[in-house]
Formats: structure tokens, sequence, C-alpha cells
């Protein structure tokens, strides 16, 4: 995988990275987020992710440069997936609604915390954008990236690369596996020596061949350097870094 100015080894399955930080807004009066992504209460998990990536990318504030509209648009979006992608949030707000969801858990950022076995990783590594949205990754890398444009690198289980990333700008990389290492479990991590703000992000592959962005972590500050990390086991797992 890369790194922004800094190293970080990976291994496994599909992810990426997208610079960029800052808090995700919300109204005082939430619509029901099947309603705001246009599905049923009945929908798969694959029909949810496909109607959430049909909308962000017609309301991505790239393509809405000086729309407020579209911009709070956007952010129910984000909002709307960040619950029904989520199988805990999802059931806690079919059960009692809004109010069952914690109130740290109502920030829009994508959940990690539950992810299948693969056999290819797709990783890309995007400088700090400037958005204020936590979710926000540049429109024209995910079109990109689900047409099946992107230059992927392929990478080896445990090899380190020390590449600098420049701004709105993404680097791509893929990791072959086999059953077994997918068994075994695999980390992906980066870090920017300089302490540089990205994304690590992970892409699903489509019928086209295309990739689309699936899950995604924000960079922290970890001691003297900024990173990130992805974790995939065959097994559920909770990840204790955040709580260090």
């Amino acid at each position: 995988m890369p790194a922004t100015s800094g190293s970080h080894s990976g291994r496994g399955r599909r992810g990426g990275v997208d610079g960029g930080g800052g808090d995700g807004g919300g109204g005082q009066q939430r619509r029901d987020p099947y309603e705001v992504l246009g599905v049923a209460r009945n929908s798969t998990d694959q029909e949810i992710k496909s109607a959430y990536r049909r909308m962000a990318l017609k309301y991505h504030p790239d393509k809405n440069q000086n729309d407020p509209v579209a911009s709070d648009v956007f952010k129910e979006v984000t909002f709307s997936y960040n619950i029904l992608s989520d199988p805990v949030k999802r059931r806690q707000y079919d059960t009692s609604g809004f109010e069952a969801i914690e109130l740290e858990s109502q920030e829009l950022e994508l959940d990690l915390s539950s992810l299948g076995t693969v056999n290819t990783m797709f990783a890309a590594l995007f400088s700090k954008l400037g958005v204020p949205i936590k979710t926000t990754v540049s429109a024209t890398v995910l079109e990109e990236a689900l047409n099946g444009t992107v230059h992927t690198r392929p990478l080896q289980l445990g090899q380190s690369l020390y590449k600098k990333v420049e701004k709105q700008c993404a680097h791509f990389y893929s990791v072959e596996i086999t059953e077994q290492e997918a068994r075994m479990g695999i980390v992906c991590r980066v870090h920017s020596n300089e302490k540089s703000k990205f994304k690590l992000l992970y892409f699903e592959i489509e019928e086209n061949g295309g990739l689309s962005l699936a899950l995604q972590e924000d960079s922290a500050k970890t001691g003297k350097v900024t990173s990130a990390g992805m974790f995939f086991f065959a097994f559920r797992c909770i990840d204790l870094i955040r709580l260090i």
C-alpha cells in the first residue's frame, strides 16, 4: 500500500485511502434513512450500497460547487448510509429510531467493523483534499475507479513502500492472497512521517471490472506520525488501537 511522505506495509483484500478530515453536520429534523436513499426497508446490503453510490456521485461537492442544497443532500445521504450499512445501527434504528443510536455514532464516517474475506485488495492513497466532510472523496477519483481506468500497482504480502502522493492525487495498489492467507487474517497499515492527513479506502470489484468505494478510515495522529489501518479477519474482532 502507499504512504504520504511516509511508509506503510499492506496485506490482503481491497481497500483504499483518502485525505480529508472535518466533521459532518446534520439538521435537527432528520429524514428516514430509507427514504433518503430511496430504498425499501427490506432492501439488501447491495441495494443500499448501490443507492448510496449513485446518490453520492450525483450530489458530491466536487460536482456541485457553490450549491448549498446539494451539499446538504450529500451530508444527509452519507449520514443515512452510515446507519443502514452498519447491521447494528440499522437494527437499532429499525427498532427505536434515531434515539436508539448513540450520539457519538451519528458522525459522518463509514463503519469498518465487519468485512468478509476476498482474494484481492485494492488500495488508494489520497492527499488531503481540504473538504469539510469526513467521507468526501474526490468525485473524479471515484468515477475513474468505478470505470476501471485507474492504474493499480501490485504488491507482495509484507512488502513496504515509501511514496509521496501529491494533493488531490491517488495511488492504487492490489495484493493477491490465497484462501489460506485470507483465513489467517490480513493487516494493512499506512503512516505519514510528515503528519499529513489522508484516508485509507477499501474498494470492491463491480461486475464491469470497475472499483466501487466500500469502506474508509481517516488518518489519526499516533505518536510522531499520522496513521490509518485496516484489519481483515475471518472472524469477528474489535479494533483495540482506537482505545490506546
